[in-house]
């Protein structure tokens, strides 16, 4: 898979935008509009975007796709923030922190951030092989009575019109959830 995400985008070569981990659980945080979103071991007191729990300790690929592998300088070309993958899935996440009263209005441009990458990844010749594809949307959830933020596992889209878009257009399941097992 690394492979062929080099051949079909080779600045990710000889950047930070591609990195591997075996960690046993790790973060990925996307706080600010001029940077790309970052791995960290420990989550950061009171504030945890997407968890990612990898229990066998296996490799799990980590690639940051806006504002890394692609430079923002094109506005309306949305991407979504990340992937993370291994040797049998493959997942695109978009983490978007709003307030829960506007997640309703954020899922449509979330939708097509993850659509717009989804593409250019299949234009670009990227093959995902037999790995199931998946697409996350990623609401961190801030409880302000605990002062933390709590963690759910990925489950199935409520919104079946685009999920079943997402299936037919591009083979991919469509997730919402601000944690991934491997």
């Amino acid at each position: 898979m690394k492979q062929s995400i080099e051949i079909a985008f080779p600045q990710v070569i000889n950047g930070t935008c591609l990195e591997d981990t075996q960690a046993v659980e790790f973060w990925v945080y996307d706080e600010s509009d001029s940077k790309r979103c970052y791995t960290k071991a420990e989550p950061m007191p009171n504030e945890k975007h997407f968890q990612v729990l990898n229990v066998s300790a296996k490799i799990i690929s980590f690639l940051a796709i806006d504002k890394c592998m692609f430079e923002d300088t094109i506005k309306w070309q949305k991407r979504c923030d990340f992937a993370i993958f291994d040797d049998s899935v493959f997942c695109f996440v978009e983490i978007k922190v709003v307030k829960a009263k506007n997640r309703k209005a954020e899922r449509a441009e979330i939708y097509k951030q993850l659509r717009m990458t989804i593409e250019i990844f299949i234009e670009n010749g990227v093959s995902f092989g037999s790995r199931k594809v998946e697409a996350i949307v990623c609401f961190p959830i801030f409880d302000p009575i605990f002062e933390e933020s709590k963690i759910y596992p990925v489950f199935s889209s409520r919104s079946s019109g685009i999920t079943a878009e997402f299936l037919q257009d591009f083979n991919t399941t469509l997730l919402e959830g601000n944690s991934k097992s491997f």
